[in-house]
């Protein structure tokens, strides 16, 4: 089956933590390598030091055997010591994207903080929130009200299933909203 979008395979031999063992290590640069074969657009990796720190010098590791593919740094970013050395260090490594729920429990309670990620990152790195992130925090509405030309109305009547609004509008969808939202996704597409 081929899929129209990118696939970024995650790279991770084991839950828990994120401080690996060079037996560890050398399972995920095996990963990267099976992925890469198998088509992979990209991985996903992250890697700290027992100090909390990104682990700068095993991350390298990971982005050379990666190479060509971009790279994605996952949310163990959210469980480093602190956030801005760690935008830096992974901006120094060369890392395309970092996902993030801000070093909260959620992506939309950390969204002041990704906030904040974002203007230091400057468009150095990418920053893609994740983490608790569900339908209801994402909405898009092509719709638009459009009214009735009936003159005569008869407001003691309610026809069908009309409230909040009257049977006099109802909602249609804007096809230049759709179409603009469309373009700028596929504006964005190419830099994911």
């Amino acid at each position: 089956m081929r899929l129209g979008i990118p696939i970024f395979v995650l790279v991770r031999p084991r839950g828990g933590d994120f401080l690996y063992s060079a037996a560890e290590l050398g399972v995920m640069l095996e990963d990267i390598r099976r992925a890469k074969d198998a088509g992979a657009h990209g991985v996903v990796v992250g890697v700290l030091r027992a100090d909390g720190a990104i682990d700068g010098e095993r991350t390298q590791q990971l982005i050379a055997a990666a190479r060509p593919l971009p790279v994605t740094f996952h949310r163990a970013f959210d469980v480093s010591r602190d956030a801005g050395e760690a935008l830096e260090t992974l901006i120094g490594l060369g890392v395309e994207r970092v996902l993030t729920s801000g070093q909260a429990a959620t992506a939309p309670q950390g969204a002041d903080a990704i906030a904040r990620l974002v203007r230091r990152a400057a468009g150095r790195i990418g920053v893609l929130p994740g983490g608790g992130i569900t339908a209801a925090e994402v909405h898009l509405t092509g719709a638009v009200t459009r009214r009735s030309d009936m003159a005569f109305r008869a407001p003691q009547v309610e026809i069908g299933n009309a409230a909040p609004r009257s049977a006099y509008e109802w909602s249609v969808t804007d096809a230049g909203q759709i179409r603009r939202v469309v373009e700028s996704v596929g504006e964005k597409k190419g830099r994911l």
